[in-house]
């Protein structure tokens, strides 16, 4: 069971992955060797699933954000021999620019995907080549004009 140090320490390490096990330790007031031992279990016990980079992807060129929700047509996937899992799947594989594919609830919808594009065009085609995909019925797709991002904090916030 975690307890208010290990929130703290995921709480720093959420906003700044990188942040040294000695900076933590100084914040806390409590010893270095502790603080290591605490994200090494945190790692052993994955809660710590990785360490990642946040991309600015606007300086890589991909301006545009959406989401597109996936209707399945279970009667081909069902011809197929194949389920709403593995349809996800590939199309993760065949379209490098869906970085996410999670499967959902809803009405009317199974797969939500999450669309990384250079172009209003870009994403155009994207659609197009989705909609002959084996398996996809249709598709709504919900472009971003920005995102608002909720902080590490109060993520973990919620859990204390």
């Amino acid at each position: 069971m975690l307890d208010k140090k290990d929130l703290r320490i995921l709480k720093i390490l959420m906003k700044n992955g990188r942040t040294k096990v000695r900076d933590i330790a100084r914040t806390m007031k409590i010893p270095v060797t502790t603080v290591h031992k605490r994200i090494k279990n945190l790692e052993n016990d994955r809660v710590i699933l990785n360490y990642v980079a946040n991309i600015d992807y606007e300086k890589l060129g991909y301006h545009i954000l959406a989401f597109v929700l996936v209707k399945v047509n279970y009667i081909e996937i069902k011809k197929l021999k194949s389920n709403h899992d593995n349809l996800a799947d590939r199309i993760l594989e065949k379209f490098p620019a869906v970085d996410r594919a999670s499967i959902i609830t809803g009405p009317q919808r199974d797969i939500l995907l999450r669309i990384r594009e250079k172009s209003v065009n870009d994403l155009n085609k994207f659609i197009h080549r989705l909609r002959d995909t084996p398996g996809v019925l249709e598709t709504d797709t919900l472009l971003v004009l920005y995102d608002i991002e909720q902080t590490g904090e109060r993520r973990i916030d919620l859990l204390i």
